[in-house]
């Protein structure tokens, strides 16, 4: 094969050393020999009239993609990270190496239908065995449906990121009879340990089931606040007997933004469940459990999350809560919770902790909140459910029935 256009490096003329016992070619004004040491006396470009790169180097994940015998400096190579290793001397006396190695990830591994290092995520994760926090990697996954066969188990310091919600999507029919508290097999993506550094991002993760008693979409644990996080992710899970689309379990803290999370029918579903102490920052999320005998949007169990612009629903069963709450002592901005249909359903459900709710939408076809114990202090919020219970205009009423402690302002 033979390149048409001669190839040189940012900078100055350039001389790729391919094989150093070789006979040298002349390349002035020729085509390269690959293979061979090549030479030219004046700098040669290439430029591309499209957007993208103008160079494409592929080479085994641990290998560096150039090699230069040159110590000056090549202009405006990495230039948007150029001031964090200008300034390493500032940030905790780390070398410039250390500096660059703990934003830039020591190798990008790319999964794609075809053209890719590998085909499947599982394929990706076990190539990798250097990972480490100065051995970031990321494992990019080109668009495309991808059928795992058992659950995925991520990596600490291996990033995975798709092409986009409904572009890359990540599939499996992965099932347990042991719930997801006791054992994860249920899930398609497993992010555990609370030293795990992990971000999962621009994906569709879908569990179809496999008619056993729980179905799992994404499952964390003990995760630590701020080393995990959720974004621009969809998850759906069916199939089981209980459907989580996200379970957070051992006291795991994982940031979710710009998340949508769907459980459906069986004899629960639960879009979201926060559990054993779990307090996620959730942010621009949408969870819905629909068509379980007990539907949830959100479920909670000892667990306190930072709840800001969450909408989230619980229809289509017996009973139906958009959120519910045991022994728990969240903070909730801008949340539309939702429970409609079934003989009882409710916006929020609180048994136990205190909770705050603000500049809220709560509507309930029972009410629009039931507070069965604890404290629950309500600010600028609508109720929309049923008006014996909390609507709007039985407000001031609860407060001496059946919401002790409610505080509507």
């Amino acid at each position: 094969m033979k390149f048409q256009k001669a190839f040189a490096v940012i900078g100055a003329g350039v001389i790729l050393f391919a094989a150093t016992d070789a006979v040298t070619y002349a390349a002035t004004g020729s085509s390269l020999v690959l293979g061979q040491l090549n030479q030219a006396n004046s700098v040669t470009t290439i430029q591309t009239t499209s957007t993208g790169s103008a160079l494409r180097l592929l080479t085994a994940p641990s290998s560096p993609p150039m090699a230069v015998n040159g110590r000056g400096k090549v202009v405006n190579l990495y230039a948007d990270r150029a001031a964090v290793a200008d300034n390493a001397s500032k940030l905790g006396g780390k070398t410039v190496a250390q500096v660059v190695a703990s934003v830039r990830p020591a190798g990008v591994i790319w999964v794609a239908k075809s053209g890719g290092q590998f085909t499947s995520l599982s394929a990706a994760l076990a190539s990798i065995t250097n990972n480490g926090p100065e051995q970031r990697y990321v494992i990019k996954v080109a668009p495309g449906t991808y059928t795992e066969t058992a659950s995925v188990v991520l990596k600490n310091y291996v990033d995975v990121e798709g092409s986009g919600q409904g572009v890359t999507t990540i599939t499996c029919a992965c099932g347990s009879n042991t719930a997801p508290v006791f054992s994860t097999s249920s899930a398609v993506l497993r992010v555990t340990g609370p030293g795990l550094h992990v971000s999962v991002r621009g994906f569709t993760v879908n569990n179809t089931g496999s008619n056993l008693n729980y179905s799992t979409g994404i499952w964390t644990g003990s995760a630590v606040p701020g080393n995990v996080s959720l974004d621009d992710v969809t998850v759906t899970a069916t199939g089981g007997t209980v459907n989580y689309g996200i379970h957070n379990s051992g006291s795991s803290s994982p940031t979710m933004t710009n998340v949508t999370a769907t459980a459906t029918s069986g004899a629960s579903a639960y879009g979201i469940f926060n559990g054993a102490g779990s307090s996620p920052t959730m942010t621009n999320v949408t969870a819905t459990g629909t068509g379980g005998t007990v539907s949830y949007g959100v479920f909670n169990s000892g667990s306190s999350p930072t709840m800001t612009n969450v909408t989230a629903t619980g229809t289509g069963g017996t009973a139906n809560y958009g959120i519910y709450y045991s022994g728990s002592s969240p903070t909730m901005t801008n949340v539309t919770a939702t429970g409609t249909g079934g003989t009882v359903s409710y916006g929020v459900f609180h048994d136990g902790g205190s909770v705050l709710i603000r500049d809220s939408s709560l509507t309930g076809s029972t009410f629009s909140v039931r507070k069965a114990s604890g404290t629950i202090r309500i600010l600028n919020t609508v109720f929309n459910g049923n008006t014996s219970g909390v609507g709007a205009a039985a407000c001031i009423a609860a407060l001496t029935t059946q919401l002790t402690d409610f505080i509507c302002l």
